[in-house]
């Protein structure tokens, strides 16, 4: 059995509807996203991460971007919708002032483990990425997983871009480099079988 992890991108606050650098429709990942999490969660193979932009108020990020989430602030937060179960594993990007931490793998957990790190030590093979902004933390989480040798899905449906242009070229960038484009509802039926 393959050891696999649904690895969701930035569900904060601040990337939702009426957030300070709002992903268009971006709330509505919500639903196929926990449709995921309630199929994985019965499923011992699977493990669970959340991943959230966390910050430093100095950040030279914000030299390119909005100020958003924050460390410690409700921006930085994940939507009170997102389902968050107890064995869920919470990695944090971007902390360093000096860098844009746009991928998953450079994230740390609570524990000081990366990301890579965690994958490596539950023996994770496959990764299923989604989340926000399809082209920006998604794909480029994406690609970090391909050349780190992760067999790497994207969930289509329950990601969302910044704009369809920009979201179609990143989807046309991640296919070429062998990343599988997929749905919530594709996966759980291949894995059923």
């Amino acid at each position: 059995m393959v050891n696999k992890a649904l690895i969701v991108t930035d569900v904060i606050n601040d990337f939702m509807p009426g957030g300070a650098l709002p992903v268009p429709k971006g709330d509505t990942v919500i639903e196929p996203i926990n449709r995921m999490i309630d199929w994985c969660k019965n499923e011992e193979n699977w493990i669970i991460i959340l991943v959230g932009d966390w910050h430093p108020k100095d950040s030279k990020h914000f030299e390119k971007w909005p100020v958003h989430a924050v460390a410690n602030t409700v921006g930085a937060e994940f939507h009170p919708d997102l389902k968050i179960l107890p064995n869920a594993i919470i990695i944090y990007k971007g902390l360093d002032p000096n860098e844009d931490g746009y991928s998953a793998l450079e994230g740390i957990a609570w524990n000081g483990f990366e990301l890579d790190d965690i994958l490596k030590g539950f023996s994770v093979e496959e990764v299923f990425v989604c989340g926000v902004a399809t082209e920006i933390c998604v794909k480029v989480t994406a690609l970090d997983a391909v050349k780190n040798g992760y067999k790497t899905f994207i969930l289509l449906d329950a990601c969302r871009a910044l704009t369809p242009e920009s979201g179609e070229k990143a989807v046309k960038e991640m296919k070429e480099v062998g990343v599988v484009i997929t749905t919530t509802d594709d996966i759980i039926k291949r894995e059923e079988k």
